[in-house]
């Protein structure tokens, strides 16, 4: 699984919304031990954990709409 990382597109859009007078909140998910929520360049990260036997069956998602109510 991922965590995140600056990704340049998603702090390009970011940084825009920033500009423009929004204040940008950004949801991920991690596995490891980090803070749950953390700041980069003005953009408020939101980590949610989650377990990585959900993390491998979230192709679920795509095919079975109750996956989402884990």
């Amino acid at each position: 699984m991922e965590n995140f990382s600056p990704d340049k597109r998603v702090e390009k859009e970011g940084s825009t919304l920033i500009k423009n007078g929004y204040i940008v909140h950004l949801a991920c998910f991690t596995n490891k031990n980090e803070s749950l929520v953390d700041s980069y360049k003005n953009i408020t990260i939101h980590r949610k954990p989650i377990l990585e036997f959900l993390h491998k069956t979230s192709v679920g998602a795509f095919k079975f709409p109750f996956y989402f109510n884990f």
